[in-house]
């Protein structure tokens, strides 16, 4: 045995491809290769391939007096995937004296062990005997996607897992490889140089609508396309990519993220970036990859380290930093749990007595846990089971540490000689184990195992023979109803589907092959047709989420922007020296009203969505300051709902109070809607387009009144409220029909004002003012200060709208309720100036469909947020908080709760959070949030200092 393990001559091989080894790294590889026929045929293999690719460089340059572009980005682009497959592998060697040899400790694990897919195990596992999925029809019709090569051109195909419908989807003169599909099957992400160089495209599964997502400005890449637990550039819910770049200067590759839209790209990190490994957490929150961790000088050194980031690149954290000196991670991939909040992965320790570990690196407190060890040969470890090689190569399972199960893959090898066999070990998403093995002969022979390895057998009655292929990849369908095995060899390629379902009741039905396939790893379709074919059935309307906001971001100035809710194409479609705010969506999603300074005062313009066709209003000759008022709060708004007239509140200079006008989009027809000055607020049409509602204050206290649309019949629909009772809190909502209107009153104000008021005659009553015959209808009342009411159901708050009560209760129309404590989740800390105890307040904001978002805000600086239908079913919104670094431990960073922003169609949420001088906006996609609580909302810093201004959602189509 010489210096070098199978592992690091592997490395030597690709790097000398490259021309990367030195000539004592050359004379190691060689005498390496001279004692390893596995890893010398793997060298040849390569060699033969790479010599091949460049012939035809050269034929083809000869031809063309010169190369064409795409034939020096073609020869480059496959001569980097072949340099960077290190995940082809021989599996186990079942050599003579292999106890001697696990003592001596020479890096034989590397060559032995490979761990390459820590996949998370269901509680559902597979057995032999009729216990196999169901729903095999369906089975067969999900697609497999692969890249072939025909006529010296790669091309993408699909097919059925039962071998029908061969299709070339992409057929075209360009390269197209790597595809990948999308979560939910309906797409798939592949790369091409049709443009030129290597660009990142997105098409949907028949081939149609090809859109490319990257731009022509350099050559990007797809990560490799491996079974290694998880490899896909998709993001869990389908919105975003990740893709490389090289950068040619240094050979380090640069790795981002991309929206599918082509917008909002972001850097997550520039390094020596192995191309595979590269994945997304299952929530969504965090991507990790491999980067290479040596502190040498030497460039050809590579230590693989494991790091983990957030969606935006920020705080990257190396999970493999706590293993212990002489241990390093064994580059044979990692997992994530199925929470998303830690990563598993194998690690070995080199010393006279080697030790194989399984390490969890938890993302919560940034910590590793060792799950097991063992000094036996790791292969596999899966869900608290591990599989170890034992003596003459057979699998052991292990079930804390008792052997659970046993297999020789090696029985029906008819060969004594086992210098050139050896084996290979791969988990299913639903836990159960393929094997495969060599024989000296170059039979291929496969073997099924459930979990634990309680049960065994074997697929094939005959093997596949081999020939010069090298097993490179087996691909679990995630029904575990197929495998896709991937044989590499230098002159050509073949994969074979497996059914496993068939090979197990017969084992002498064979696999269907494919021949002449590239190297890229062939990738299952999430979703069979019949589910997508469901799905797209009861799809609601495709919604942009397109948001319109208040920022200083650029240069201190208030410009007002527009972005999608998945934060791309952030746009200033004001960028004006003024200071523009407030804006206000036409009912049609077509025009944009908002407030400006620019002529000296403050008037109100209208404008496209873009920016462009920019008006006054109202040539306003007093330079009265003029205000739009508080637009979409509970689906009010200012825009009648034909989008031909406007509301807005007038100052005249010097006065405080001021008077509300209705006037035509086109600025004619000024009208007053009512008949004095005064203190006046949310202002909204009626749904029907009738009736114009808005409260005034009145004695301090909060009345609503209505008129007609022309500013006639001015109606107090409040009248007969007792005159102890105040709007609170100090909104409203109408009715579909626009025939009636209902709020939430009390006499809290009232009665603690005058100093006498206590819990047991407090009273808060729901009310709703029908327009028709001026009567008040009581829908209920409560002792305890109510927050909404919805459809015979209604909440109870610890405030209208901020509170330290540690309740939200729902009380339904047949009396059961619902109970939640926001701020539960708080932990208790002390006052930084009091000394006294702090534990957080909430706040909430009902939609206009009867939904409520509930904020929790703790003192220190964990913001959690709720959701509850109209019927008082609680989930949380997010699994962990959203974190202010810099909030100070005190009450008085929780007095500013920001204003929840519903989208008319409840899919979104937006607020703003202040905290230490700035403004922060965080969306929260609901949709997601309830279908996986690890989601996490999109945040950006809209200003250096605290903005009051509430975002406003483009109104659903």
């Amino acid at each position: 045995m010489n210096g070098l393990s199978h592992k690091q001559a592997r490395r030597y091989i690709h790097a000398n491809l490259d021309g990367l080894l030195n000539d004592a790294q050359r004379l190691a590889l060689e005498t390496h290769l001279a004692g390893c026929e596995a890893c010398r045929i793997e060298s040849e293999s390569f060699s033969t391939l790479t010599t091949r690719l460049q012939s035809e460089f050269h034929e083809r340059w000869d031809a063309q007096d010169g190369p064409s572009q795409n034939v020096i980005t073609n020869v480059q682009s496959q001569t980097r995937r072949i340099a960077m497959s290190n995940k082809v592998s021989f599996g186990l060697r079942a050599l003579a004296g292999i106890a001697a040899l696990i003592v001596l400790g020479f890096g034989m694990n590397i060559l032995i062990s490979q761990l390459r897919n820590f996949s998370v195990a269901s509680n559902s596992t597979a057995i032999p005997d009729n216990n196999m999925p169901v729903n095999s029809e369906n089975a067969n019709k999900r697609l497999l996607a692969f890249t072939k090569m025909e006529n010296g051109n790669t091309e993408i195909y699909t097919i059925h897992a039962d071998g029908s419908g061969l299709t070339n989807i992409t057929n075209n003169p360009a390269y197209d490889s790597k595809p990948f599909w999308s979560p939910d099957g309906k797409h798939i992400a592949f790369e091409s140089n049709r443009s030129g160089l290597p660009q990142v495209y997105v098409m949907d599964a028949n081939g149609s609508n090809i859109t490319q997502i990257t731009d022509d400005e350099d050559a990007y890449s797809l990560p490799m396309n491996v079974n290694d637990g998880g490899s896909n550039p998709w993001s869990p819910d389908g919105s975003k990519l990740l893709f490389l770049q090289q950068n040619p200067s240094d050979g380090t590759w640069t790795l981002s993220s991309i929206s599918i839209t082509g917008k909002n790209k972001r850097s997550i990190a520039t390094g020596k970036i192995q191309l595979n490994g590269i994945s997304w957490s299952p929530d969504g929150s965090h991507i990790g990859f491999i980067l290479n961790g040596s502190q040498s000088t030497n460039e050809n050194d590579f230590v693989p380290e494991i790091y983990v980031a957030n969606t935006d690149g920020s705080v990257p954290w190396r999970a493999t930093e706590f293993l212990k000196q002489n241990e390093q991670f064994s580059d044979n991939g990692f997992t994530w749990s199925p929470d998303g909040q830690a990563i598993i992965f194998e690690a070995f320790w080199q010393t006279t007595n080697p030790e194989w570990a399984i390490y969890e690196a938890s993302m919560d407190n940034r910590s590793i846990n060792k799950k097991y060890s063992t000094n036996s040969l790791l292969n596999e470890w899966h869900d608290g089971i591990a599989v170890i090689t034992a003596s003459g190569g057979v699998f052991n399972w292990l079930n804390m540490d008792k052997i659970s199960g046993t297999l020789n893959p090696y029985q029906n090898c008819k060969q004594a000689d086992t210098t050139r066999s050896g084996s290979f070990i791969q988990p299913s998403p639903g836990g159960n184990w393929v094997t495969a093995s060599y024989c000296a002969n170059r039979d291929l022979w496969f073997y099924w195992a459930n979990a634990n390895g309680t049960e065994t057998k074997q697929l094939l009655n005959s093997p596949i023979f081999a020939k010069e292929n090298v097993l490179s990849e087996i691909t679990w369908s995630p029904d575990d109803k197929f495998i896709a095995v991937t044989m590499q060899s230098s002159n050509f390629n073949d994969l074979y589907i497996l059914n496993l379902e068939k090979s197990l009741s017969d084992s002498s039905i064979q696999p269907l092959k494919i021949e002449t396939v590239y190297f890229d790893g062939p990738s299952w379709q999430p979703v069979i047709p019949e589910e997508i074919v469901v799905e797209e059935t009861t799809q609601t309307p495709l919604y942009d989420g397109l948001i319109a906001f208040t920022s200083s971001a650029k240069n201190g100035n208030l410009d007002i922007f527009t972005m999608h809710a998945d934060g791309s194409g952030l746009t200033n479609i004001t960028d004006n020296p003024a200071q523009d705010v407030s804006p206000s969506w036409s009912p049609d999603g077509k025009r944009i009203a908002f407030e400006s300074d620019r002529n000296g005062f403050r008037q109100i313009f209208l404008m496209d969505v873009d920016g462009t066709d920019l008006v006054l209003l109202n040539e306003n000759k007093d330079k009265a300051d003029q205000w739009i008022g508080e637009p979409y709060d509970l689906g009010l708004n200012i825009w009648s709902p034909d989008g031909n007239k406007l509301i807005f509140y007038e100052v005249a200079p010097g006065d405080e109070d001021g008077m509300l006008y209705v006037i035509d989009a086109d600025g004619e027809n000024k009208k007053p809607l009512v008949y004095k000055k005064g203190k006046y607020a949310s202002p909204s049409w009626s749904p029907d387009g009738k009736h114009i509602a808005f409260i005034t204050i009145e004695n301090n206290m909060a009345r609503i009144y209505i008129t007609d649309a022309n500013g006639s019949t001015l109606t107090n629909v409040t009248k007969a409220l007792p005159s102890d009772e105040t709007l609170y809190p100090r909104r409203y909502s109408w009715s579909r029909d626009g025939q009636s209107i209902s709020f939430v009153a009390s006499n809290w104000d009232y009665l603690l004002g005058r100093g006498y008021g206590t819990t047991s005659n407090y009273k808060w009553t729901a009310y709703e003012a029908n327009l028709n015959d001026n009567s008040l209808i009581v829908n209920a009342s409560a002792n305890s200060q109510m927050g909404g009411y919805w459809d015979g159901t209604y909440f109870l708050s610890g405030s209208a709208v901020i509170s330290s009560s540690p309740e939200y209760k729902w009380v339904r129309s047949d009396g059961t309720s619902t109970t939640i404590n926001p701020i539960e989740k708080c932990e208790r800390v002390v006052d930084d100036n009091t000394g006294d105890y702090v534990t957080g307040y909430s706040s909430f904001k009902q939609s206009y469909n009867g939904n409520v978002v509930i904020g929790a805000y703790c003192p220190n600086g964990d913001k959690w947020l709720f959701l509850a239908n109209s019927k008082g079913r609680i989930i949380p919104l997010l699994n962990s908080p959203i974190h202010i670094q810099s909030a100070p431990k005190n009450a008085m960073n929780l007095w500013a709760p920001p204003d929840f922003v519903w989208s008319s169609n409840d899919e979104y949420i937006a607020f703003n959070l202040f905290s230490a001088g700035k403004t922060d906006m965080y969306i929260v996609n609901v949709k997601d949030a309830q279908k996986n609580p690890s989601h996490q909302p999109f945040h950006m810093t809209i200003g250096n200092v605290s903005l009051h201004y509430s975002p406003i959602w483009q109104p659903v189509p």
